[in-house]
């Protein structure tokens, strides 16, 4: 990775996290966030999260006692102790999806039947 200023100057980055190091902690946050909303991030975390590593068997650091300390520690708590909330929110999402399939679908059952005149 090469990252290039300008015509008189350039930085060469061997490892991404070297980037990090070169950012104030408000460029960093910026980055994190833009981040934090892609595909394949969302997909390393939740990885974390459930597996304890992405599938290349990296993470974050990890405290061993009895209270959590990392943020990753600390999402598994929040997580375990929401579960029933969005378990219900999950729920309530998926009856009014397939509430909606049906609607639809009687919508255009009644449209068929409504043009073949009941012949069909």
């Amino acid at each position: 990775m090469k990252l290039e200023t300008n015509s008189y100057m350039s930085i060469e980055v061997t490892e991404p996290n070297e980037l990090l190091e070169l950012m104030s902690d408000n460029e960093k946050v910026e980055l994190i966030e833009s981040l934090s909303c892609h595909e394949s991030v969302i997909k390393h975390v939740a990885d974390q999260l459930i597996h304890g590593c992405t599938e290349n068997g990296r993470s974050g650091s990890m405290t061993y006692g009895e209270s959590p300390q990392t943020a990753t520690q600390l999402a598994v708590r929040e997580i375990i102790e929401n579960v029933n909330s969005l378990a219900y929110q999950e729920i309530q999402r998926l009856e009014r999806l397939v509430k909606s399939e049906k609607e639809t679908t009687q919508y255009l059952v009644d449209k068929f039947h409504s043009k073949s005149g009941g012949n069909y």
